[in-house]
This record gives C-alpha cells, structure tokens and sequence, in this order.
C-alpha cells in the first residue's frame, strides 16, 4: 500500500474518531488516546517502535535526574539520537519506515518541549517559595508529569504522524476540559476540510502534468530556459496542494477531538496555546478558536510579501517550536545569522539530505536582500510606487520559494545543483544584487532589527501593514482584530519583552567625570540596593562570571607564566617575546602529537596492524628487499649509536614511517590507516598555520594600535602600561623594570631617528652604499655556506655504509657543517651589522632575515641533496632509479629522510647543552673571577634574541619536515624545546647581562612570526612534493601498493556511499568552490578596509593628540607672557615705593 493512502487513512479515521473521545472522562479519554496512538505506532512502524520508547524513556531520565539542565540536555539528546536513527544502518540495524521518522520527527519536538515546561514548572516554584505568592503563570504546569502522562502525552493518536505540534499544557488541558460536547465542533470541522477536496484533486492533476522525476533527467535539461524556470512554479504548487490537504485534515482530526480549543480572549498562538490569563464566564455565551492547533494558514502563505512572513504561515506550530526553543539560544547575535542558524536546526531536524540544507540556508539570504531593497528603495517611494513594489516583493518572493522547494524535494546535492545551475542560479544571483544595491543606496543594516520592532506596534518598519495582510486586503484594510495571528519577534528571545524594565540601569561610575569621594558613595548606595534581577541577567551574569573563572584557571596554568613575568621585568620585553614564542611552540607541537597520537599510532596499535599487514608480492624482489632488524647478537653501544642515529631498534618502531606497514586495519569499512596518516599530516600543517595565522593577528593588532613608531607606544605604556593585578613587591618591582626597559627603547627609536634626519646627502649616499655593499658581504657568506652543506651531505651519503664511531660521524656530518654555519655566518653578519648602523629594531629584522635565509635555505639544500641522490636527480631513465622509479639503495626511503630531521632535532638539542656547559658557564665564570682588561673587554654575554629566535624557526621547521616521514618527531620536538626553555633561562639570568642596545618587542613579535611561517612554507613544499610527486617506497610504510600517496585519496573515495561521493564532489565541484571563493574574497576585502579604516583612526587620534600638544603648548606660552606681563608693573610700582 501506498504511503500517502496510508496517511490519509489515519488522517480520515482520527475525525470520526475524536467525536467520540468528548463522551469519554479524562482518564479513559487518556488511556484511550494512549491506547490508540501505540496501536498505530506499532502498526505501522513494527520493530522501530523501539526507537521512539528509547527517546521518550530518555527524556524521562533527564527530568527527573536533572530539571535544572533538562532544556539542554533533551535537545541534546534527541537530536543526537535523531542522527543515530537516521545513521542506524551504519550500525547493521535495519532502515526505519517512513512512518517511523514522521512520528520520531514530532515526538522530538515534544520531548523538548516538555522538559522546557517543566523547568518553567519548577522554576515558577521556586519563586513561589521565595515570594510566598503564587505568581500567575500563563499556560503552565500544575504538577510535574509521571512517566504515564508522558508516555500519554507521546504517543497521543491525535496528529501522531502528520502533526500538529501541540505543548503537553495543551493535552492535559484536553483531557480535563469541563464540558468538550458544548465546545464547537463540527462547524470548524467542516470549515477547515471544505478545501480539502480542492487542494487533493489540484495535486493529483498537475502532479500527473509536471512529474517531479522529468526533472531528474537529461531531456529536462535540453528544454528551454522558460520551460525549466516554469517547472519549478509547477513543482511548489504540487508540494503546496499536498500538504495543505493533509495539515487542513490533521487540524480537522484535532477539532473534532476538542485539542486546542481555547477562548477567543485567551489569544492563542499555534503551538503554544493561550497567551493571556482568562476565566470562562458561564453568564456569556464564550467565543471559541482553535488557533492552538492551527498549523496553515492556506491563504497568506499565497499572499503574503515578505519571506519571513511566508515562513510563519507554513507549519506554524513548528515555527513557533523554533522562535521559542532554537531562535533565542542562538550563538549569533545578528538578526541575519540567527535566522540562517535556525534554518540550519530546521534542516537538520528534516534529515540529513543535502538538499534541506541548501534550500534552509538560502532562506536567510532572501531575508538580507529583502531587508535591503525595504530600507533603501521602498521607504523612498510614494503610495503608489510602494504598491508596485510590494506586488514585484510578492512575485519574487513565490519564485524565491520555487527556488527554494527544487533542493526539498530533490533532496539531492547534485540533483539539486544541476536544477539551480540550469536556470543560472538566477535566485541567488538576484538576492546578492539586491543585497549589493541596498548596500550601496545606504540601507539593509538595521532594517531587520528596526523592522521586527516596529512589527510588534502593527506597523513595520518601511510601512507595511500587519503581517496578516495580504496584497489584495490591503485596499481595504479589515477592522478584524489581529490578535490571533501569530507575530514573532525574530530579533528577540521570547521573554525579552518581559523582562525589560524589571530592573534600571546603574551608572557607569568608571566612566562618570565624577570626584572619587564622590563615587565612592554612589557605588555604596548602589550596593545597598537589591536589584531585580531578570532571567536574561542572571544568564548573562553566569556566563560571564564562567568566562572569568575560565580564563582565570587558564592563566593559573599557563606555563611558565612567572618565569616569563620574570623575564620580561629583568630584562625587557624584546627578550620575554623569545620564550613567549618558544612557549607558544611547546603547546602547539604538544597538541600536533596528540592529534597524530589519536589518529595515526593509537589507533596502530589498538589495530595490531602493524607487522599482521600484506606483503607487496607486485614489484620487483630488490625494491621489496627492507629488513632493517639487526641479525645475530648485537654490542651494548650500538643500542646508544642507534639511539643517536635513528637506526636499529629505532628504526623498526612507531618512531619512523617503514614501522607502518599496514594499509588497512581488520576492517577496511571501519577505519583505514594509511588514509588516516595521510589526512593528519595535512591536517596538522592546516592546524600549525591556523595558529600562527591567529597569532600574528594578535601581535598585527597592537602594531597597528601603536602604528609601529614611539609615539604611539609611548602612550600606551603611560596609560594602559601598568598592571594593577601586581601582587607583592617583587611583581611591582618586576613591571616597573619592564616599563623602564620599553620606554628606554622608545627613547632610543627616536635619538637614532632624529640623527638620520640630520644627515646630508652626501653622509646618506656613504651609508647607503656601505649597507649595500655590506648586504653583498652577507650573501657571500650564506652562499658560502650552502655550498659546504653541499659537499657535507653528497659525503654522508656515500659513506652511510660506515659502522662504529666512525659512522657516526658521518651520519652526523651534515649537521655539524649546518650547525657550524648557522654559527660562523650570523656571528659574521652581527659585525657586519654593527657598521651598517640601523635602528636597534631594524637590525634585530634585518639579522633575522639574514639568518632565517641562512638556517632555511641551509635546510633546503639538505633536502635537495637527499632528493638529488634519491630520485638521480629526477631521472627514473637512470640505472639506479629505472627499477624502482628510486634509487634502490635507498629500500626505504621515508625513514631515510625522517632519519635525517631526527638527527638534525636531536643534534640541535645536543648543541644547545654543550654551548650551555662548556662554553656559556665557563664564559661567566672567567669574567667574573679575572679582572684582565681581555676578560672585561669580552665581558657577560649578551641574549641575541634574533639568534635565538632563529634557532626556534630552524627546530620547528626541521619537525613539519619531518613529521611525514617521523610521526612521533612532535612529541621530541615539545620535550626539547621544553629543556631548551631552562636551558635558555638559566644561561640568561646566570650568564647574560641586559642588553646595551634594546629593541621593542611589538613590531619583532610580529616578525618572528613571520619568520615561523615561511618555515611552515618551506615544510609544505615538502610535504606537499613528498605526496603528490614522489614514488612511495615498496618494501615499507603504509603506501608501499600505491604509485604515489595521494593515490589513496581517490582510492578510498570510490569506496564510500554513494550520497557520500556526490556530496564530496559537490564540494570540489564550481558550483560551491566559485560561491565559496567569492565569499572569501569578500570577507578579506572586508577586514582589509577595516584595518584600513582602524589604520587611519590611529593616524587621527595621533594627529589630534599632536595638535592638542601644540595647543597646550602655545597655551603654555601666553601663560608665560601674561605672567611676565603682570610682572613688570609691579615691579615699576615696587621701584617708585
């Protein structure tokens, strides 16, 4: 059978049927309504009964464990439950019925409901306790629900499939209604089913012209473009037809029941119920409605104009679900935003097809462009002229919504693009113009705000009458009233109306041009006060005293916080920027090892995959020939050259990429390993540059706050500079030495400034040309160097067969030479520096620049020397590289090259405590102890920041190398560098002494940062060359099948589900990747103009700040004169006395 007969038999039977429930008392009328609806239930849904009793048996235990968080924790729960019913089939469970989504559908809406009742219930007690008055509560709960009344209320037969949406306050008002036979019935009964007939034959007919499948296929997309645009009007009006026949039957089904029947004066709303507190006279004859259970309202979805009025009119009481339960709890606080968020639960709640999504998701761009036509356009036009355009509002609101229904129906991604594509995307084309047009004539900014105020008056704001007016009522304005249509405000929670104006405003004292005696007692007097307090208060209060507590906890635990508060009052803010940054590292590489450790090795591990994995049986024996396990027995200190090498035990373990050797783990539908390694590798190069892209904003944010001069740092050190939250004398200490140090730099920008301003051209052309040919000196010196770490690694790599002592030597060779380069060179470039005399800044920017070129390209040669003996230079012609399309003495060639950035990571850290012991200590000690005039000349060394910094970006750059090919190289990185941190500080406070010449730290953050990221640059061509291009080897690792290691992307793509599959290709598809680009492009056109405009606001208020000195200054001046003015008569008067 059908499904629709099936429907619209339960529908036809429920009208009978409800007729009969008035003879019955309240609790055989509740038992048979359970009764009943389970018997359907069952009926139709068979074995998936169950999934509805696990949500209702849930929500019970939410209420009754927890009433206080019971409106989160129900949605919560059945929203995921509602994902786990629609994804049961991935579980092996069998797919629910139709019939059984429809009723999980409704009886989520209820479940939330009902635990929102019933924190109102308890909170309305608690009041009463407090108050010792019963408040009046509009539509409340009496009593709290047993788990017979819910389950009752759950499956109640009225609307079980088809809905309406009704409040469990609506049923027990149901049950216990005094008189149901008196109440009318079968006038609105028949009133609302005289359509029915109509809409049912309407869709039967025109769904037999313009079949919804014609569009699905490739003649649809042949017919003309007037054809394909008029097919959509087609389709909406069937949609239409369908379901005002069934929701009028639903609502009929309730009337006949007595659900929902309130007094007129009660002034209901669809799904919510009474609105104001009334009392039935039995001496006048009462009015009844069922608006309550009013779910469409046939007529103004037609005619209405706007598309936000077109929304409240179409499954009203689901509407008023959302504005009550979703709307206000909104993450956003724009109107725009609110309303697309609420589109997006609206979706979700539908399914998890594609096409919901896309169709819910244009709603809130309709909205924005109507908005912005209302504002700039129709406010400015005449009576007649706002005629015109309401009747051109209305047409494009009705192809706006025939637009939107395609993605419904289809429900397809690629279904419904290939629709929209065909008629040119010619809605949302007209949308963003419009949005673009009322931009430009000044308007859409806040007309939804303004509007939905104004609504709630009558009258919005650009004149349109009530929502209830269609376009014809409007020549004739109706003196019905309008109480009973529904008028949701959404730009405001539901109880904000209520709650404005329960409390006052306090003053602002801060900002108050008042004496402190003053407001001392203003804030005494406001303490005395017991304020009113709204719900909406309370909540903010709470989340704000949340954030403060967690932000508070988070600096408690912020590493290092009083090392680094130490640091930065001893010896200033350019050297605190150092380890702040060299903190900054240590959580980053910390959180890259968790995210390898849970996707890549834990997961190798709970697998057993390795070593249980396939054998490459498809190439040739010596490119499969890897065994890196030693034989026979083996000397106690090869286990330490192992150790230091990467090779022997480390070489086979979970360290180095040859140890993953599995491609897939038991089940390949569950989890894939190499796909999983692969994606975390570029998840984790996306996460690094998503974190240091979020800190230079930081840092770019104070620059452009100070604009990068003194003047505007020397402001905000006198203003906001000190910290009141210093505690002890120690702390006070510390800032104070740290304010001294920045104001030091300030001073000495600008005596370095004023004596390059006075120079004359002929001292500027010797600077210039000393700089230029100093720079030539410089570039000689790195190209110097890169030519050794040439001739180094060509070396290592023939003698890699070496054993012993020996051997080491030479597997380390290249990091000596890079290690004593990176030493020599900047040593050389800091002289050089000294005689191109640049500001103390600049020469910090400009040795960085010098030494991370050094130190990358360093790195970079390496790489391209392993590459160049690896793949003969990228000749797979090659004898050596013809077989394998590598070199086959390279039989795993990954481990080879994570083996190299091992031995660079470890060799760096070995470096660093050598320096530390033998040459920093003993250094101090010799000064300290000598009084020579050489030990003085030497003297205390100095904390070179941009040496130190570079040694950072060298280290980290060596590990996003190597992560590829070194999963566990993050976590070694974070143990080093967190020994580095007390290497660094114990050297700067025991052997250092505070730089003669300091820098500011604001604009060097920045350029450190900069710096990291070409690093981050450098890695990705790696990673991405690596992937993309290289051969894999075969003999290890988990890509050993495959030509490159980007073949497993496409390979695991076809083995996803279909709908999976077209989404994917929807994505990378023009039709989201064009939309998607643009959007972008906006956005940063967007944060470019307003870093352009904050830019200027600092130029003004610098400017302002400057005239208003000469101002002062010039007022200083006359002060003088007058004084001296006032002077000389007195003392003529004094000489004649």
């Amino acid at each position: 059978m059908p499904d629709e007969l099936v429907y619209l038999g339960v529908i036809a039977a429920s009208i009978p049927v409800g007729f009969l429930f008035r003879y019955l008392s309240p609790p055989v009328k509740q038992g048979a309504a359970l009764l009943l609806g389970l018997s359907i239930t069952i009926a139709t849904c068979h074995v998936h009964t169950l999934h509805s009793l696990v949500t209702v048996i849930g929500t019970w235990i939410i209420i009754k464990s927890s009433w206080r968080h019971a409106p989160a924790l129900s949605l919560s729960w059945t929203f995921l439950y509602l994902l786990f019913f629609r994804l049961v089939t991935w579980f092996g469970l069998p797919s629910p019925t139709p019939f059984s989504n429809a009723i999980q559908l409704l009886l989520t809406l209820k479940m939330v409901s009902l635990a929102n009742e019933v924190h109102s219930f308890h909170m309305e007690k608690k009041k009463e306790v407090s108050s010792f008055a019963k408040s009046p509560v509009i539509g409340g709960l009496s009593q709290e629900p047993s788990i017979y009344d819910i389950l009752s209320y759950s499956y109640c037969y009225v609307g079980i499939m088809t809905g309406p949406f009704f409040r469990f306050q609506t049923y027990s008002d149901w049950l216990r209604q005094p008189s149901p036979l008196a109440l009318p019935g079968w006038v609105p009964c028949l009133q609302r089913l005289k359509l029915v007939p109509v809409y049912g034959a309407l869709f039967l007919a025109v769904n037999s012209v313009f079949p919804l499948a014609y569009v699905r296929t490739e003649e649809f997309l042949e017919e003309n473009l007037f054809f394909r645009f008029f097919y959509m009007i087609a389709v909406f009006f069937v949609f239409r037809m369908r379901f005002y026949a069934a929701w009028c039957g639903a609502e009929a089904g309730c009337i006949s029941a007595g659900l929902g029947c309130y007094p007129e004066k009660a002034l209901c709303k669809p799904g919510g119920g009474p609105t104001v507190n009334y009392s039935t006279d039995p001496t006048i004859e009462e009015k009844y409605d069922f608006k309550t259970i009013q779910n469409i309202d046939c007529y103004n979805t037609d005619f209405c104009v706007k598309v936000r009025h077109g929304m409240r009119y179409w499954n009203m009481t689901v509407q008023w679900w959302l504005h009550n339960y979703i709307y206000p709890n909104s993450p956003f606080k724009a109107y725009t935003l609110r309303a697309g968020w609420t589109m997006f639960i609206s979706a979700y709640w539908h399914g998890l097809h594609a096409g919901y999504y896309l169709s819910f998701l244009t709603i809130p761009l309709c909205i924005a462009a109507e908005s912005a036509m209302e504002a700039s356009v129709r406010a400015k036009l005449g009576p007649r002229g706002q005629n015109i355009f309401d009747w051109v509002h209305w047409f494009l609101k009705m192809r706006a919504y025939d637009y939107m229904c395609m993605g419904f129906v289809l429900l397809k991604a690629s279904d419904t693009i290939n629709y929209w594509t065909s008629i040119y995307f010619v809605m949302h084309i007209i949308a963003v113009c419009c949005i673009i047009v009322g931009r430009a004539l000044k308007g859409g900014k806040r007309e939804g705000r303004r509007g939905d105020k104004e609504e709630k008056k009558g009258v919005t704001g650009d004149g349109y009458p009530g929502d209830q007016q269609s376009l014809r009522s409007r020549r004739a304005p109706s003196q019905m009233s309008n109480q009973n249509y529904p008028q949701f405000n959404w730009s405001s929670a539901p109880a904000e109306q209520d709650e404005e104006g329960s409390s006052g405003p306090t003053m602002d004292l801060r900002s108050s041009p008042l004496p402190m005696a003053l407001k001392r007692a203003v804030w005494q007097v406001q303490k005395m006060q017991v304020p009113v307090v709204s719900r909406k208060q309370r909540k903010t209060k709470f989340l704000q005293n949340v954030k403060q507590s967690a932000i508070g906890l988070i600096y408690f635990f912020s590493l290092w916080r009083r090392s680094l508060q130490k640091i930065g009052g001893n010896f200033g803010g350019g050297v605190q920027s150092y380890f702040l940054l060299l903190r900054f590292l240590v959580v980053l590489n910390f959180v890259s090892f968790l995210l390898i450790a849970g996707f890549v090795i834990i997961p190798s591990i709970v697998f057993r995959s390795v070593g249980t994995s396939l054998v490459n049986s498809t190439g040739p024996e010596e490119c499969m020939a890897y065994d890196p396990n030693p034989q026979g027995l083996v000397l106690f200190y090869t286990y330490f050259l192992d150790l230091l090498s990467g090779t022997g035990f480390m070489e086979y373990s979970y360290l180095f990429y040859g140890y993953y050797n599995n491609t897939m783990a038991e089940d390949v539908n569950f989890y894939n390993i190499s796909l999983a390694y692969l994606f975390t590798a570029v998840f984790y190069f996306a996460f690094c540059l998503i974190c240091i892209i979020a800190r230079m904003g930081t840092a770019a944010r104070v620059a452009v706050a100070t604009g990068g001069n003194a003047v505007g740092n020397y402001s905000m050190i006198v203003f906001t500079g000190w910290d009141y939250g210093c505690l002890g004398d120690q702390a006070t200490k510390l800032k104070q030495k740290n304010i001294h140090y920045r104001l030091q730099v300030d001073l000495e920008e600008q005596s370095i400034k004023k004596r390059a301003a006075a120079l004359t051209l002929y001292q500027k052309i010797i600077l210039y040309s000393l700089r230029v040919s100093m720079g030539f000196v410089a570039l000689g010196l790195i190209i110097a160097a890169f030519y050794g770490i040439f001739l180094a690694t060509t070396f290592s790599q023939k003698k890699s067969g070496e054993n012993g002592i020996l051997g080491l030597v030479f597997e380390y060779l290249p990091s000596i030479v890079i290690t004593a380069g990176n030493f020599v060179v900047p040593f050389l470039c800091d002289q050089i520096a000294l005689v191109e005399r640049y500001a103390p800044s600049t020469t910090v920017i400009v040795a960085l620049l010098r030494a991370v070129f050094l130190r990358l390209v360093s790195l970079g040669v390496l790489l391209y020397t392993l590459w160049d003996q690896i793949t003969c230079a990228g000749d797979t012609t090659n004898t050596e590289c013809e077989l394998c399309q590598y070199s086959h003495k390279y039989q795993c060639w990954e481990t080879r090259v994570g083996q190299e950035m091992y031995k660079l990571t470890l060799f760096d850290l070995l470096i660093n405590i050598a320096v530390l012991v033998l040459v920093e200590f003993p250094r101090r000690m010799v000064v300290d102890n000598w009084s020579s005039k050489v030990a003085q000349w030497v003297g205390r060394q100095e904390f070179v920041v941009s040496s130190n910094v570079l040694g950072l970006v060298y280290g980290q750059t060596v590990v996003w190398t190597g992560t590829l090919f070194c999963p566990l190289l993050p976590f070694i990185n974070t143990l080093k560098f967190v020994i580095i941190f007390y290497c660094k500080k114990m050297t700067l406070f025991y052997n250092c002494r505070p730089a003669l010449k300091t820098f500011r730290s604001t604009t060097s953050t920045f350029f450190f940062l900069v710096v990291l990221l070409f690093g981050w640059i450098l890695a990705t061509v790696v990673m991405v060359y690596s992937v993309a291009e290289m051969h894999p080897s075969m003999g290890c690792g988990p890509f050993r099948f495959l030509p490159i290691m980007w073949e497993i992307v496409p390979t695991s793509f076809y083995n996803l589900s279909k709908v999976t599959q077209e989404f994917l290709f929807f994505i990378g598809s023009q039709a989201f990747s064009i939309p998607l680009f643009a959007i972008s492009c906006v956005v940063m056109g967007y944060f470019i103009a307003l870093a352009s405009v904050y830019g200027k606001s600092v130029d003004l208020l610098r400017a302002q700040l400057k005239l208003e000195g000469r101002d002062k200054q010039f007022l200083v001046k006359q002060i003088e004169q007058l004084s001296q003015q006032l002077q000389i008569p007195k003392l003529h008067e004094e000489a004649q006395d």
